[in-house]
């Protein structure tokens, strides 16, 4: 560890140094000067705690005998305010006597005077790593608090939709279509159209939560889509939705760019079209007359048509298809 490589640790790292040695304090000073963002320098232990309730310090670095306030009074003033605040002591060889103090106050590094160049580099390096991964600890969990957060707002949202699109599948219940017959597709095709239906649900939330989405995101979804609509194809009954299925694949493929501004909308109807596909999924699945699986179609196809208006920009003929919701 050369003093380079040390200032690469502590450059955005500021620093209280209480000394009463003047000679000893000055010449620290323009050591740690090219090395900390900030550097106060004080002579007791009292003009320390007087900086110190005004500013915040990384690490502070205090003699133990000093007039006013004693090293000792300096860290327990200070670990009133914080008391996770990094400290290092220095001391002469007769300051033993204070060593069982330090350790009840949970203090760990200690530097010998006269002070060893190469001790304290190595020390000042421990404590700045251990400081910069700790604000990495703390800025990793504020990060996962706002998505935490983002998502709790995403599934309250999720949660309304869902009832939305509830109520609407129900208003399709209402007009009866004939029984066509047990679907062709085997259980193994069946049980691809589920795992695509993971997959699609699992792209939409994370583009949901992507600050800025991109185009690719919606060819992502296109490529999902189409391979759902290739399952299908191996029934012929199911011609006509998978039709509609292949154009809104066929559509996410190819976006344009004046559609970036709209991509988040169109994941959000997309997601909510992929929940609607996996009720008709799974009546497809149980097919009896309890759960007619082509009560969802009209559904879907109408999804489908307002999708397909958004990514063509046709903001004026959205109100005339049948509305989303």
């Amino acid at each position: 560890m050369d003093v380079k490589e040390l200032k690469n640790i502590t450059k955005d790292l500021t620093l209280l140094y209480a000394e009463d040695d003047i000679d000893l304090a000055n010449e620290a000073q323009r050591l740690f000067s090219r090395l900390f963002k900030r550097i106060d320098v004080v002579y007791n232990g009292e003009e320390a705690f007087v900086l110190y309730k005004k500013s915040s310090y990384d690490i502070v670095i205090t003699d133990i005998e000093m007039p006013k306030c004693n090293g000792i009074e300096l860290i327990q003033k200070i670990q009133e305010i914080n008391k996770n605040q990094s400290v290092i002591v220095t001391s002469a060889y007769d300051d033993s006597k204070y060593l069982l103090e330090l350790i009840d106050l949970n203090i760990n590094k200690f530097l010998i005077k006269p002070l060893n160049f190469k001790q304290l580099i190595l020390i000042l390096a421990k404590t700045g790593q251990d400081i910069i991964n700790t604000q990495l600890v703390d800025q990793y969990r504020q990060e996962i608090e706002q998505s935490n957060a983002l998502l709790k707002d995403k599934n309250l949202e999720l949660e309304r939709l869902l009832r939305i699109l509830d109520s609407k599948i129900e208003k399709h219940t209402e007009h009866e279509i004939e029984i066509v017959g047990a679907t062709t597709l085997s259980s193994e095709q069946l049980n691809e159209l589920k795992e695509i239906e993971v997959d699609i649900t699992g792209t939409t939330v994370l583009l949901q939560l992507n600050d800025i989405p991109e185009i690719e995101h919606l060819k992502i979804l296109g490529s999902l889509i189409e391979e759902y609509s290739e399952i299908l194809s191996n029934d012929a009954t199911l011609e006509g939705l998978q039709i509609h299925i292949d154009i809104l694949s066929d559509a996410l493929l190819n976006p344009t760019s004046k559609m970036k501004p709209r991509i988040k909308e169109i994941s959000l109807l997309v997601e909510s079209f992929i929940y609607v596909l996996q009720k008709w999924r799974n009546a497809l699945e149980i097919n009896s007359s309890d759960h007619p699986y082509e009560k969802f179609h009209d559904s879907m196809i109408n999804d489908v048509n307002t999708i397909i208006s958004i990514l063509e920009s046709r903001e004026n003929d959205v109100e005339s298809e049948i509305s989303f919701f």
